[in-house]
């Protein structure tokens, strides 16, 4: 699986049996994509809160506090539901290429701005079957709790072995 944190920065996984993969030809340098080159910077640029707030100024005019502020406008205002769809495409394309070398069979998507999937998910579900991505998507359902968890988990000690290794690679 692959697992997303839209949030105030990209956040990203890639998992396998449990476990981080953080090196080899199937996934980015350190396993992680917020780092690489996309449009004029790097992805985190454009798949966060900034972005969001960045391009509703640009298209309105207007200052907006986070996403959700967005999110509000998008339904009464057509040009702001398309900065969503905007979004949602971008990260299609962004995503399926790396969703398809590590052979990813879920993407889990967490983060504040998965609140608003009902508005980018459509377009960005759609972006990534025409690039030739089938993978099944699904919201956190833990949201912020699941960073909380995850550090519990170090305290299992036959997943602490497991994991250890690849920490100094993270």
């Amino acid at each position: 699986m692959m697992a997303i944190t839209l949030g105030t920065g990209f956040g990203s996984a890639f998992v396998e049996d449990r476990i981080p993969v953080v090196e080899g030809d199937r996934v980015p340098k350190m396993g992680c994509v917020y780092h690489l080159p996309y449009g004029n910077g790097i992805a985190d640029d454009y798949f966060s809160t900034r972005w969001f707030i960045s391009r509703y100024r640009e298209v309105t005019g207007q200052e907006a506090a986070g996403v959700r502020e967005v999110a509000i406008m998008a339904g009464r205002a057509p040009e702001v539901l398309e900065i969503f769809r905007e979004f949602g495409r971008a990260l299609g394309q962004f995503l399926a290429p790396w969703l398809i070398k590590f052979g990813a069979e879920i993407l889990v998507i967490g983060g504040n701005v998965s609140n608003a999937y009902n508005l980018f998910g459509p377009a960005m579900e759609e972006a990534m079957i025409k690039e030739g991505c089938h993978v099944q998507t699904a919201i956190s359902e833990l949201k912020e709790d699941a960073a909380l968890l995850g550090s519990a988990y170090l305290l299992n000690e036959d997943f602490w072995k497991a994991v250890q290794p690849a920490l100094p690679l993270m």
